[in-house]
């Protein structure tokens, strides 16, 4: 049996059994897996594996368990087992409880409650490293303490080699590097930190920042087709590529999940719109260089959103890292995830619309049913810009409304569009109007209105993905009679015309 162990207590059983079936599919042979649903079982268990000196390297432990609070827990957890990486499942409903875990304990990561499989198992893996290369640290520094003992139990401390000098010095700057390397300089900078030798744990404060999550289309796909180091070669020259970008428009890289990338920009709104922009160049240059070499061009997802967040450090004394926690952060990566079902390169949320320009025009279509002279506009007063720079133009257009799982209120999503790109991005500019309208006629249900709008539209553009999306929909509205024939729309009196987004 594995010596090592993977901890995992969450009060609902299915969410219990999903999750450690999750681990076992990829780390069975190598760790061993135990699984609680209440607190009491849980410390009860952990204290029998101190008793036994045995090794738990990660914990999953949901805020929510059977017998009492998962915070509580994760506090308990961290006195047995303080080396441990702990992985907090969280509906981010309570910050107040998050600081304090944060300001007690050292989290390694916050996943929330609606978690997926992939996102889950990068996590652990990530986890699995920190603790491995927390260990090594911990070697160095023994090996480093038991060198200057004997230095003075020798009396040689005035008559260190140069070799030892060095080889101290080397050491020491490797281990300030390391810190370095997870909290960002722009990050210290924006809790007014001048080194990383001022920051503590529990650091943060509140703040309104606009969050950018990036992901390859398909990576795992992509990378079955080659070796783990062609792996790491094509992840660093991609990364080489879109990453300066975020810096040049004034953001700063968080962290790395697996191929994604997760930026803040606590300036402009448009910085963020501006970076995805040259994002989407810079994958073009990268797309050239990779088709010379025999691959296929690869497509990336870009999500926006705009609000407060909880914005410090966590970790532990020996690595630290910084992050933003927040209902907000998790929607950015979730209108990531739209940008393959809407055929869409950027989706951003209204809370960054709102704060880019004239958005009076999209406020009105909150209501679907006062919308009567909404069309009689001028194409000009339509002609919404995003930028006062005449040669960075952007344009957009409304989506969608949808509704996070968990969530009452749906969000409405629009579409970043830009002109000077392919033809089915020309003419998504130019008939955007006439889909804005289909769409609100479609959330009025009038759905034989909206349908031949969308009709008429997939057949000028039938590459526009988010047409489909909506005829798709339509029909799905349809009652058909025994002789096959659609004879009405059949609509539930609860429908409000928001789509439910349950997974990434």
């Amino acid at each position: 049996m594995p010596e090592k162990i993977i901890f995992c207590a969450d009060g609902n059983l299915d969410t219990l059994k999903k999750l450690t079936k999750t681990i076992a599919s990829v780390f069975k042979n190598d760790y061993e897996i135990i699984h609680v649903s209440g607190m009491s079982e849980g410390i009860g268990r952990i204290e029998i594996l101190e008793k036994e000196q045995k090794t738990i390297i990660a914990f999953f432990i949901s805020e929510n368990l059977s017998d009492g609070k998962g915070d509580m827990f994760v506090i308990q957890a961290k006195k047995n087992f303080p080396k441990a990486q702990v992985i907090f499942i969280s509906a981010l409903n309570d910050s107040k409880v998050l600081v304090n875990i944060i300001n007690q304990t050292s989290l390694f990561r916050v996943l929330p409650v609606e978690w997926n499989s992939e996102e889950l198992l990068s996590h652990l893996t990530n986890a699995i490293s920190r603790y491995s290369e927390n260990m090594l640290i911990e070697k160095q520094n023994e090996e480093l303490l038991s060198a200057i003992s004997e230095l003075k139990t020798q009396k040689k401390l005035l008559v260190i080699s140069d070799k030892m000098n060095d080889k101290l010095l080397k050491n020491l700057k490797n281990i300030n590097s390391s810190l370095e390397r997870f909290v960002p300089k722009n990050f210290l900078k924006y809790l007014e930190k001048d080194s990383i030798t001022e920051v503590n744990l529990g650091d943060g404060v509140q703040t309104e920042l606009t969050i950018l999550f990036s992901d390859i289309r398909s990576f795992t796909k992509i990378s079955e087709t080659m070796t783990p180091e062609e792996n790491f070669a094509f992840l660093n020259s991609y990364l080489a590529m879109i990453g300066p970008a975020i810096s040049r428009n004034n953001g700063f890289i968080v962290t790395y999940i697996g191929d994604a990338i997760m930026a803040l920009f606590p300036g402009s709104e448009l910085d963020a719109v501006k970076c995805a922009k040259e994002m989407l160049d810079e994958l073009g240059k990268f797309n050239a260089i990779i088709f010379e070499k025999g691959m296929e061009p690869v497509k990336i997802g870009i999500g926006l959103n705009s609000g407060r967040v909880l914005l410090g450090i966590i970790g532990e004394a020996g690595r630290l890292e910084g992050t933003a926690i927040s209902d907000k952060v998790n929607l950015s990566s979730r209108l990531e995830s739209l940008t393959k079902k809407y055929g869409a390169n950027i989706i951003v949320s209204s809370e960054t619309i709102g704060k880019l320009g004239d958005y009076d025009f999209y406020k009105r279509s909150d209501d679907y049913k006062n919308e009567d002279n909404l069309y009689q506009k001028s194409a000009v007063e339509n002609d919404k810009r995003i930028g006062p720079d005449e040669m960075q133009r952007f344009y957009y257009r409304f989506l969608d409304k949808v509704r996070v799982k968990g969530k009452n209120e749906p969000v409405s999503v629009f579409e970043i569009l830009y002109p000077e790109t392919d033809n089915s991005m020309r003419l998504k500019i130019q008939y955007r109007r006439e889909f804005e309208q289909a769409v609100f006629l479609y959330k009025d249900r009038k759905f034989s209105e909206a349908s031949e709008i969308f009709y008429s539209l997939i057949e000028k553009n039938p590459e526009d993905r988010a047409i489909q999306v909506f005829i798709d929909r339509t029909r799905n509205f349809l009652k058909i009679n025994s002789s096959g024939s659609a004879t009405e729309f059949i609509i539930p009196d609860d429908w409000d015309g928001a789509d439910i987004l349950d997974e990434k």
